[in-house]
């Protein structure tokens, strides 16, 4: 059988210049092993024209480096802790099959075994120029017509990244994060959902307007959605903590749609994707001005989600091994908090790949939001076809 297994790597460089800093990060990923399919810069450009310009920089530089087994990639206006670049890189091990394809211009990776597909698409933006909703309707116009040539719908996403520039500020009456959701409900409302919206992530970002990462699974794979006891589901929140005008389409202001976290099985490979999570129960923000409690809270949740006991609750009928913590990426809001906020999640997760970001959240009173992945060991194969 065709095996799928899965790896993360973070690496990281400064320099007098990004291109130098980005070539250096570059070399040093090219040179661990293996293929990435997909790969996340972080760094901080001062405006619109050196955002593109670094985006051109990094293309080069994967050109360079992988040819045309280049990965997909992103490119996200987030400072990294103590560095000009951050590079998160996301492998895939095993025998599966890999090809490379671009629809409109847009690239995209598949992964193929004989029982299941899996499909990498990033860097998906509209233009920077125009505003947020228009953003958004190209971009997930995009992402219909990259599915659609895989035999995909949204509802076959597992997974989805979303980096929205200012995302808690206003254009007139309406919230940057709540525009977002609003076009994001309006996509996934052409596709039937039955393991549950895609875990997710909506963070904040500096000048690079709004980019969407996805990962899409299709075929005889185990998909479970993640709820939390200690969180109410996103998806689920009342209009208590939404925020800006209501959508005139709409005529409402739709929730975040996506679960708290979400576990794939296929191909004798088992993953736990977490959502971006922070230092909330039920709906309500806890640890207020305390970056210390929040980032305890945080990882509280963290631990609960991806626990064996929560999956088995969630519906999973793999039997799976105790999770370890691959890769978790840590968004601080509070510049002068990167120092504690490192040095604790290093203490307490040495083997993890860590990456730390300074930027905004969706939430003016949190300081801080942690994504990641899991991985399992798998006691048995139990598949649902």
């Amino acid at each position: 059988m065709m095996t799928i297994g899965y790896k993360y790597a973070t690496v990281a460089a400064d320099g007098d210049t990004f291109k130098k800093a980005c070539n250096e990060a570059v070399t040093e990923l090219s040179q661990k092993g293996g293929v990435p399919v997909r790969c996340v810069f972080f760094g901080k450009p001062k405006d619109k024209k050196e955002y593109l310009a670094e985006l051109e920089i990094i293309e080069e530089a994967l050109d360079n480096a992988f040819g045309e087994r280049k990965p997909v990639f992103s490119y996200v206006s987030q400072e990294p802790f103590g560095a000009k670049v951050a590079i998160e890189a996301h492998y895939i091990n095993g025998d599966a099959s890999l090809r490379y394809e671009t629809v409109d211009g847009t690239d995209y990776i598949v992964a193929e075994t004989a029982d299941c597909k899996h499909l990498f698409v990033g860097g998906l933006r509209g233009d920077i120029d125009t505003a947020l909703s228009e953003q958004c309707a190209l971009l997930f116009a995009k992402a219909e017509k990259l599915l659609h040539a895989e035999g995909m719908t949204p509802g076959n996403i597992v997974r989805q990244w979303n980096y929205i520039e200012e995302i808690t500020g206003f254009v007139g009456e309406f919230q940057n994060y709540q525009v977002f959701n609003d076009a994001r409900t309006k996509f996934y409302g052409k596709a039937e959902w039955p393991d549950g919206y895609p875990a997710a992530t909506g963070i904040g970002a500096g000048i690079c307007g709004v980019v969407v990462d996805f990962n899409a699974v299709k075929g005889a794979a185990e998909v479970t959605p993640l709820d939390n006891a200690l969180q109410v589901p996103a998806h689920d929140y009342s209009q208590n903590v939404l925020i800006g005008a209501e959508d005139e389409v709409l005529k409402s202001r739709t929730t975040p749609k996506f679960e708290r976290g979400k576990v794939v099985v296929s191909d004798g490979g088992a993953l736990g994707y977490i959502s971006g999570t922070a230092s909330i129960r039920g709906e309500e923000s806890v640890g207020l001005g305390n970056i210390e409690e929040q980032t305890k809270v945080t990882m509280e949740n963290i631990d609960y989600l991806m626990s064996l006991r929560n999956i088995a609750d969630c519906g999973s009928v793999s039997v799976l091994e105790v999770p370890k913590y691959a890769l978790l990426r840590v968004y601080v809001k509070r510049e002068n908090d990167m120092e504690w906020v490192s040095r604790y999640m290093r203490e307490n997760h040495p083997e993890t790949a860590l990456v730390f970001l300074n930027t905004d959240v969706c939430r003016d009173e949190l300081l801080i939001e942690i994504e990641g992945v899991a991985l399992y060991e798998m006691k048995c194969n139990n598949k649902k076809q």
